[in-house]
């Protein structure tokens, strides 16, 4: 591998990787790219090293694949050739014909192509390959954001809303998915999964967790402790982001700097009684291992039961939905649920 000093960040699905990475987007070394799901959606072996090398035509559509989630939205379709050739000039760039090499030379060359010299990757869903990333990048710094579950449930619920809010890119078919995959439940038990790894791997020197709320409530102190973390000179412009991305309320582009309201969001409403006091039952050992205090709520048994009935049809139906998401199905449920 060449020396590939990316910086990923990663964390539970709304905790703040997205805004974290506009953060290092604003940084004059760093160009921070668009979820790219390189590795949970175009590996297709148990371990990332195991892929072995791959023919030029298949690795040049996961090029065209990459350059167009990366120059225009996550959810565009590939056009077949649009960027054929780009794709050639940066697979004459890369010897190595193993689709991480590959992904790495992408990396480097489109950092370059934005004027950069450091790039960023914030797919949340890294976490759970963490140790086979950091390994296979042996410079890479990794940043992992870790937020109340509670406030991850509030987001996770609206989440569909964000066609509404100012993600006017999302499709229907995606905010769809976005409801159905919600439920207390399945949300409360993926964070439990994915705190456990984070916890597991504070010990690895390349790796560093946060919390969303120090971030929020000390955004200067943190942010130079995590520019000091991926090597990085802290510049004020990082924290000149706008406030875009809410689930919970409409975007606000002319307004600049980290919203503090986002800490407690779940505190004024938006969540019943039931879901809070699932997702505390469910999550209460974690809660204590990050400092998050459970308020005592109370799951009354025909709550639990009418949410358990509600939990198998949202699960039948996203497992239909998600079914194509990922190559290895079956692992993906075994880390995000049972870690």
């Amino acid at each position: 591998m060449p020396d590939q000093r990316v910086i990923f960040v990663v964390g539970n699905s709304r905790s703040g990787t997205t805004m974290t990475g506009r953060m290092f987007d604003r940084h004059s070394d760093v160009h921070c790219f668009q979820e790219l799901h390189f590795f949970e959606q175009m590996l297709e072996t148990d371990g990332i090293r195991a892929a072995g090398d791959w023919p030029e035509d298949r690795l040049l559509a996961m090029l065209e694949r990459l350059l167009t989630s990366e120059r225009e939205v996550l959810f565009a379709p590939v056009v077949p050739g649009r960027y054929g050739e780009d794709a050639r000039a940066i697979l004459k760039t890369c010897p190595a014909r193993d689709p991480v090499s590959v992904y790495g030379a992408f990396l480097q060359a489109e950092t370059v192509r934005e004027g950069a010299s450091r790039p960023c990757e914030q797919t949340p869903r890294y976490l759970f390959q963490a140790e086979e990333i950091l390994d296979a990048f042996p410079d890479a710094r990794m940043l992992c954001l870790v937020r109340d579950p509670r406030s991850v449930l509030l987001s996770q619920k609206n989440k569909w809303r964000r066609r509404k809010l100012g993600g006017s890119n999302m499709p229907a078919f995606w905010a769809f998915r976005a409801w159905v995959n919600y439920h207390p439940y399945t949300m409360s038990k993926m964070w439990v999964s994915a705190s456990r790894r984070a916890r597991r791997l504070q010990a690895h020197p390349r790796f560093l967790a946060i919390r969303f709320e120090d971030l929020a409530s000390a955004p200067e102190q943190m942010l130079r402790k995590i520019c000091d973390h991926a090597g990085l000179s802290y510049e004020p412009a990082m924290l000149e982001i706008e406030q875009i991305g809410s689930s919970t309320g409409e975007d606000r582009p002319d307004r600049r700097g980290i919203d503090p309201g986002r800490i407690d969001a779940w505190q004024t409403g938006g969540l019943s009684n039931g879901e809070i006091a699932l997702c505390e039952k469910v999550a209460r050992t974690e809660m204590a291992d990050w400092g998050y205090v459970p308020d005592g709520r109370r799951l009354s048994p025909v709550v639990q039961a009418l949410q358990m009935a509600s939990f198998v049809f949202k699960s039948i139906t996203a497992l239909l939905l998600n079914a194509r998401r990922s190559k290895n199905l079956i692992k993906t449920i075994r880390s995000r649920f049972f870690s």
